[in-house]
C-alpha cells in the first residue's frame, strides 16, 4: 500500500490552491482568530451569563410544585451551559478573519472593511511573530491591581490577554504590516508556519532555487534556510 503524501497546505489555517485565468499558481491562506479584546469580553459576558442562567433555574426551580434531582440538575448545569454557549457565540460573532493571497509576483493582504495591499514578491520580505503591543502595559496594570487590591480585599487571578496575544505581519522592505492578532498559545505558530509553507511552495513554483518542489517538472533545491525572527 502506497503511503500518502501529507500537503504541508492541510489543516487549519483554511487554504486553498489554484490557478489564475493565465495558468498561474495562486495559494490563498485565510487565517482566523479570536483576538485578546474578544477573549475578553468573551469572558465577561460568560461569567455574567452564568449567574443569569443560575438565577433563571433557580427562579424556576423552586416555583415548581416539589423540588427533586431533576430540579438540582437544571441549577448545577445552568450555569456551565450558560457560561459556555454565551461564550462561544460572542466569539464566533466577533473571530477576526483575513487572507493572504500569493501569486508568483504579489502578495496581497485583505482584512474586513480594510482595503487591500499589495506587495510585491520580488522584494525583501518576511513572515513574523511579534508579541502584542500592550503586553507591557497590560503586565503593569495587573502588578498594580495586584499591589493595589490585594492586600485590601480579595486578591484575584488577573488574567492577561495582550501577553497572550501575538501579532503575525508581514515584514515588507523593513516595514511591518499586521494580517492578524491571535491571543493563545499554539495557534500563531500555526498560522506563522502556514504562511512560511506556502511562500516557500511558491518559491519552488516561481523556479527561484528555494522552497519545495510540488511537481516533478521541477528541479530539486533545497528548503528555504530563511530565519524568521519571532519578537
Amino acid at each position: 500500500m502506497q503511503d500518502r503524501v501529507l500537503s504541508p497546505l492541510e489543516g487549519p489555517p483554511f487554504t486553498t490552491e489554484t490557478s489564475d485565468e493565465a495558468g498561474k499558481p495562486v495559494i490563498s491562506v485565510y487565517p482566523s482568530a479570536v483576538g485578546p479584546w474578544t477573549a475578553k469580553w468573551s469572558d465577561r459576558i460568560g461569567l455574567a451569563a452564568a449567574f443569569g442562567a443560575i438565577i433563571a433555574a433557580m427562579a424556576t426551580s423552586f416555583s415548581a410544585p416539589s423540588f427533586g434531582a431533576e430540579q438540582a440538575a437544571t441549577i448545577a448545569g445552568a450555569g456551565p451551559a450558560g457560561w459556555f454557549f454565551s461564550r462561544y457565540a460572542f466569539r464566533q460573532i466577533f473571530i477576526s478573519r483575513a487572507s493572504v493571497v500569493f501569486t508568483p509576483d504579489t502578495i496581497v493582504l485583505r482584512r474586513p472593511f480594510g482595503r487591500a495591499k499589495v506587495c510585491n514578491r520580488n522584494v525583501t520580505h518576511s513572515f513574523a511573530r511579534i508579541q502584542h503591543d500592550k503586553s507591557e502595559a497590560e503586565a503593569c496594570r495587573i502588578r498594580w491591581l495586584e499591589t493595589t487590591f490585594g492586600k485590601k480585599w480579595l486578591n484575584l487571578p488577573y488574567k492577561p490577554y495582550c501577553g497572550r496575544s501575538q501579532h503575525i505581519a508581514l515584514i515588507y522592505l523593513n516595514q511591518r504590516h499586521d494580517i492578524i492578532t491571535v491571543c493563545g498559545d499554539r495557534q500563531p505558530e500555526q498560522i506563522h508556519a502556514r504562511l512560511m509553507a506556502a511562500s516557500d511552495i511558491m518559491d519552488g513554483y516561481a523556479n527561484r532555487g528555494v522552497g519545495q518542489v510540488m511537481s516533478p517538472s521541477d528541479d530539486w533545491t533545497p528548503p528555504s534556510q530563511t530565519i524568521v525572527e519571532s519578537f
